[in-house]
């Protein structure tokens, strides 16, 4: 998961790392970031997938939880570096 430091890079991100083997296209600018964990947005079985996959990992599980994983920081000059292509 994004969430995970070791996991949040276009290099160190299984489902990046794998997406881009199954295309032909390359690109020259992407990254990893994680989102928002908002349950409550989720419909009744997508919520209870993504509760066992965080119960899996040790994520939250709480179905009231409203969690924001973005690093803004880390956002803002991606964005910054889109805007100049």
């Amino acid at each position: 998961m994004a969430i995970k430091s070791e996991k949040n890079t276009p290099k160190t991100n299984l489902y990046v790392v794998k997406f881009f083997k199954t295309i032909e296209w390359e690109s020259t600018v992407f990254e990893v970031f994680a989102g928002k964990l908002d349950y409550k947005k989720y419909p009744l079985f997508d919520r209870i997938m993504i509760q066992f996959i965080m119960w899996m990992t040790k994520g939250p599980t709480n179905t009231n939880a409203e969690i924001e994983y973005t690093n803004w920081n880390k956002v803002n000059p991606f964005r910054i570096k889109l805007s100049k292509i």
